[in-house]
């Protein structure tokens, strides 16, 4: 519960941050449903092991993401599955999405042991919604749903590396 504000808030792993240059993603995505998103998670991340090799412009050090776009009327999203990469310019059949400049909150969640990562993200997404989000200065921002973002950190920095981070795009809240 973020009752503390701030505190509470970092203490969750939650901050607001301003990313401030376009970030580039290059993989393959499906339609999906809330019913049946775990299994096409599973079909895609097999679907890109295939089409990884063929993944030009890759950054160093590597970063995978999945990212969810907003439901549309009969409740289908894009699900999407990429690769951190430099440049846009892609093989046939490779999708590339952007990362846009501008607020999001970012949120770090434990990732090991894995088997407790969809109850960690389960959680911070309840506490995020229900508790932050309404008092905050922010709403949700429509450039995508959410991101999860997980970077392959170096020898250097072993604690960050058993994290991965999710990143919802925020706007400043209008007064009506």
């Amino acid at each position: 519960m973020l009752s503390n504000g701030p505190q509470a808030a970092h203490r969750l792993g939650l901050e607001v941050i301003e990313i401030a240059t376009l970030e580039l993603f290059a993989g393959i995505s499906r339609k999906a449903t809330t019913e049946n998103h775990f299994k096409v998670a599973q079909e895609l991340a097999s679907d890109f092991v295939n089409v990884q090799p063929r993944l030009r412009y890759r950054s160093s050090p590597h970063v995978m993401v999945t990212m969810t776009k907003a439901k549309n009327a009969a409740g289908e999203f894009d699900y999407f599955i990429g690769e951190k990469v430099q440049q846009a310019a892609q093989d046939k059949g490779v999708e590339v999405v952007s990362l846009e400049p501008g607020l999001y909150a970012q949120l770090r969640v434990k990732k090991n042991p894995s088997f407790l990562l969809g109850w960690r993200l389960a959680r911070v997404r309840k506490i995020f919604y229900s508790n932050f989000l309404p008092s905050s200065p922010y709403e949700k921002s429509e450039r995508f749903d959410e991101m999860e973002y997980y970077g392959y950190e170096s020898q250097l920095h072993p604690k960050r590396a058993q994290n991965m981070t999710l990143l919802i795009p925020l706007k400043k809240k209008t007064e009506n």
